[in-house]
């Protein structure tokens, strides 16, 4: 989370910076309430054997996460506006 204030630097205007942050901030907090809640719903439908939750529910989970994950990074990836190149301040 710590490479999102210099992207956001980059891409957003410099009068909406503060709205920006603020968005990111948010979300950064509730997609880890929203991750946790979800991972714990698909580890409790796991089966359990003799008292212990099976590893399968463990890897479904962090399935679910690595699928996130490069969803992200595919959105991220098409990001179109090259901050380099663009005048920000025109």
């Amino acid at each position: 989370t710590v490479l999102q204030w210099p992207y956001l630097k980059e891409i957003v205007d410099i009068s909406m910076y503060g709205t920006a942050s603020g968005i990111i901030n948010f979300s950064a907090f509730l997609g880890g309430a929203v991750f946790q809640l979800v991972m714990g719903i698909i580890i409790t439908k796991s089966p359990v054997l003799d008292n212990y939750i099976d590893p399968s529910g463990f890897k479904s989970a962090f399935l679910f996460c690595f699928i996130f994950l490069t969803i992200s990074l595919a959105i991220f990836s098409i990001n179109k506006k090259d901050a380099r190149s663009a005048d920000l301040y025109s």
